[in-house]
């Protein structure tokens, strides 16, 4: 049964290929504008943002964003985002992230470009000859006091850091060791198995109740889902086969608990009805199935 909810976060996270793809199209116009303002969409997909920081943006790109976010706490995305410099919702300035543009074109990305070998905050005069970004050393002392301690001890205990990683532009994905995703070229489809996968756990429990009425393992259900495309080419027949195995055909019991039947009797034999009575216990359905 296809979840709603998950699919409509699937074509909203559709749309994230669409505008890396979009080149300089009219309707792109406002979401591109902004998301040069903070690195790119790319850069920013990378980072450990929180949409509630994105005033100016649409609510449509801010809920596709928040989509992409919880996708990657399903997948316990963990290339460090946390020490990424900008964009980041830890390290707020005013109340908000910060990005930097000159800062970010002279190789600032990550918190361990201002530190020194002992791990300490270069000092402003070291920082400016080192980058020679054009800043002041008020701007400079406000972000660094606004880096958590707790990041200073990670940049620490990391052996290698690539900056490259979040500034390459690369459009493959990895939320982890075993799963990644094509950003350019992924579909709804794509996103939606992803979420489907990490959301939905737990055996379904039409199949379960089967299997305890049937004696039927996974191996054999795992045949039963596959053999759903090829069953048969009719779709109202895939659609039944599909809802049999769910569980949810609609018997004179159900029916009579919508209150639009006045009793429950088997239209064939006039036992109560059920879905197993109809299709496994009733004699017209044993010789039915016996001709």
């Amino acid at each position: 049964m296809t979840d709603i909810g998950l699919m409509f976060k699937s074509l909203k996270l559709a749309w994230i290929p669409r505008l890396l793809s979009s080149g300089k199209k009219n309707w792109c116009t406002v979401p591109d504008h902004y998301f040069r303002k903070i690195g790119g969409l790319i850069f920013l997909l990378r980072c450990n943002y929180n949409v509630k920081y994105f005033d100016r943006l649409p609510v449509f790109y801010k809920t596709t964003l928040e989509s992409f976010s919880e996708l990657k706490t399903l997948y316990g995305y963990d290339q460090l985002q946390v020490l990424v410099l900008f964009n980041n919702k830890d390290i707020l300035v005013g109340g908000r992230p910060v990005y930097l543009h000159e800062w970010f074109e002279r190789g600032v990305v990550l918190v361990k470009d201002l530190l020194n070998e002992s791990v300490k905050f270069l000092t402003f005069k070291e920082s400016s000859d080192k980058y020679r970004y054009p800043t002041n050393f008020l701007q400079y002392y406000q972000v660094i006091s606004a880096i958590p301690i707790r990041f200073l001890i990670k940049t620490k205990d990391i052996v290698a850091l690539d900056k490259l990683f979040f500034t390459s532009g690369d459009e493959i994905f990895k939320f982890n060791d075993n799963v990644e995703i094509h950003l350019d070229k992924a579909r709804s489809k794509d996103f939606y198995k992803l979420l489907n996968s990490k959301t939905h756990t737990g055996n379904h429990s039409g199949p379960t109740r089967w299997s305890k009425r049937l004696s039927l393992n996974e191996d054999a259900w795992s045949n039963i889902f596959r053999s759903l495309k090829t069953v048969c080419k009719e779709n109202k027949l895939r659609e039944f086969h599909f809802k049999f195995m769910h569980r949810i055909i609609e018997t004179k019991r159900e029916l009579l608990k919508f209150d639009i039947k006045n009793d429950k009797e088997s239209l064939y034999c006039g036992q109560s009805d059920s879905i197993e009575h109809t299709f496994i216990e009733c004699t017209f359905t044993k010789t039915f199935v016996s001709i």
